[in-house]
């Protein structure tokens, strides 16, 4: 039987397995310091870092491991054009960005797809979301949206969120065309 194991994802935002070094950090501490996350745009980690911000990154690095392990689950992020283009960070996190999600789109187990501004889809314009298949267990739906955050099993939601996702799968670029446009936007930030 094939593993049907996997995530699908829709976010205006980089979801948190997603997220290179610089930006590893920056999304623990978003209250703290000069600029956002305690970064200025010349940092790449903001100082000092406490006991809870480490364990939290430790914990983001290792979800980020399921991604590259022996038998990764099949993983699609439509992402919004939006996580191309805001600097955060400023261009040396942005460059490391962006590489970390063209190596994760190379990865043959991993889809990553760029939604277009110009895409207005009401399905688009929606939270973010994250689908949770399980081969042998209730497939799940992950919500997020402004520190708060939802883990539901309920069967119609989670239907309705595959839905929505394969709209935005049908309105995002293709992979290929989604890595070269991660390929132009990285040359914006040398």
């Amino acid at each position: 039987m094939a593993d049907r194991s996997g995530w699908m994802a829709s976010s205006r935002a980089r979801p948190g397995v997603m997220l290179g070094e610089g930006l590893r950090w920056r999304a623990i501490r978003p209250d703290k310091g000069a600029g956002f996350g305690g970064f200025t745009e010349h940092s790449a980690r903001p100082a000092p870092v406490g006991r809870l911000q480490e364990a939290r990154v430790k914990g983001r690095m290792e979800r980020q491991a399921i991604l590259t392990r022996e038998k990764p689950p099949m993983t699609m992020f439509v992402l919004d054009e939006s996580v191309l283009r805001r600097p955060i960070g400023g261009a040396k996190v942005m460059v490391e960005q962006v590489d970390h999600l063209i190596g994760l789109a190379w990865s043959p187990r991993v889809q990553v797809r760029i939604m277009l501004f110009e895409r207005t889809t009401s399905v688009a314009l929606g939270g973010g979301f994250i689908l949770l298949s399980f081969e042998d267990d209730t497939d799940l739906i992950y919500i997020e949206s402004g520190g708060v955050s939802q883990l539901l099993d309920d069967r119609d939601k989670v239907f309705k969120a595959g839905m929505d996702f394969n709209t935005l799968i049908g309105e995002a670029l293709s992979q290929a065309e989604s890595i070269e446009l991660m390929k132009r936007t990285r040359k914006e930030y040398l």
